[in-house]
């Protein structure tokens, strides 16, 4: 996954920065990260379920739609409100992702030890 990658090596975004004020930290915590790729992947599965594929296809009426549904869940406000988080943490990092239909450079994998 992307977005574990910039979580795990790209300072906190200045727009995380100035939505959590005195809480933000130069680099997101290990907690942080967990509970945001946790948050995202629930949040895929949801969208799987109703056959949105690709984030670009999600607008303010899906989200709309997945913040009831976390309420009609009956999670607890604080449940929510980091589910909710993960998804802001995914946007703001958004710059910092790949686009759409670009592969990662990597080094190629031979299956045998070095």
């Amino acid at each position: 996954m992307r977005i574990a990658w910039a979580l795990i090596n790209i300072p906190t975004p200045d727009v995380l920065h100035a939505r959590l004020g005195a809480r933000s930290r130069a680099v997101v915590s290990a907690s942080t990260v967990m509970t945001t790729l946790t948050g995202f992947l629930k949040f895929a599965r949801w969208l799987e379920t109703r056959n949105v594929t690709r984030l670009t296809d999600v607008d303010q009426e899906i989200l709309s739609q997945y913040a009831t549904h976390l309420s009609e869940k009956g999670s607890t406000g604080v449940h929510e409100e980091r589910q909710l988080f993960a998804l802001t943490c995914v946007w703001a990092y958004a710059p910092h992702l790949l686009p759409e239909g670009t592969v990662a450079p990597s080094p190629p994998l031979t299956g045998r030890a070095a």
